[in-house]
């Protein structure tokens, strides 16, 4: 994080996309949409003492066979399920209702760090697939639609974020979406085990949320990590099928 923050002082790290002379204003306007789209997300998860580096919770679908490997060794970068769409990277999304297409039912709640992230706008798959981070950029920030494909602000409903580094992104939770029977379900759902899946997805939506406005700073890390196992306890006891 040290490193990271020192990049703030040095000029060959400084973004360059809003005065990029090659770049038409229209494409330049959308590049700072998508960026006030980053740093919105990002601003709750600010740690005073590293004000300049970026951190978000995100998810990540998965298997459960490969989950202890993550947590033990990190992510790698194999781009097994395609070769990077926008850049051959490490690919977490701020929803985790997008993640679970990608999963078994398996999800990983992660902490992703970052200087800063290049906005991708539509038009910049060709020059970003398959490649590694673009420029001086140490990952890309990408809003989609539900297939995955980068759209403008306002047309977004999901945001995946690529990092290039295993370092840049810390295994913190494992969830399983289990369906299960709940007298908290309501009868229109009880018996689809695809709405009771959604239902424990939104429910960690909103523990994510919770995590937005209690993002830890250095000196509260201990009570933070305690303060959210009681949360995870406490909904496990009340069966809210996860």
């Amino acid at each position: 994080m040290r490193t990271l923050e020192s990049y703030s002082t040095n000029e060959m790290f400084k973004p360059d996309f809003a005065t990029n002379k090659d770049e038409l204003q229209r494409a330049k306007d959308q590049r700072i949409s998508v960026a006030q789209k980053f740093e919105e997300l990002s601003k709750p998860f600010t740690d005073i003492n590293f004000p300049n580096v970026k951190f978000l919770a995100t998810w990540h679908g998965t298997k459960a066979e490969v989950v202890d490997n993550i947590t033990c060794n990190g992510y790698a970068n194999l781009a097994k399920t395609d070769h990077g769409f926008y850049g051959k990277g490490i690919y977490t999304a701020f929803e985790a209702s997008y993640c679970h297409a990608y999963s078994d039912n398996t999800l990983i709640l992660n902490w992703l760090e970052m200087f800063s992230a290049y906005p991708v706008i539509p038009g910049d798959k060709k020059k970003l697939e398959g490649k590694g981070n673009f420029s001086n950029y140490d990952a890309h920030f990408v809003p989609v639609n539900k297939n995955g494909d980068v759209q403008p602000i306002g047309k977004d409903e999901f945001h995946e974020i690529v990092v290039f580094q295993n370092a840049a992104c810390l295994p913190r939770y494992r969830v399983t979406v289990v369906p299960q029977f709940s007298e908290g379900i309501s009868s229109s759902i009880r018996g689809d085990p695809t709405q009771i899946a959604q239902r424990s997805l939104e429910l960690f939506e909103e523990l994510q949320t919770l995590e937005e406005s209690q993002a830890p700073k250095s000196d509260e890390r201990d009570i933070y990590q305690e303060r959210m196992e009681q949360i995870l306890n406490r909904l496990d006891e009340q069966d809210s099928s996860f």
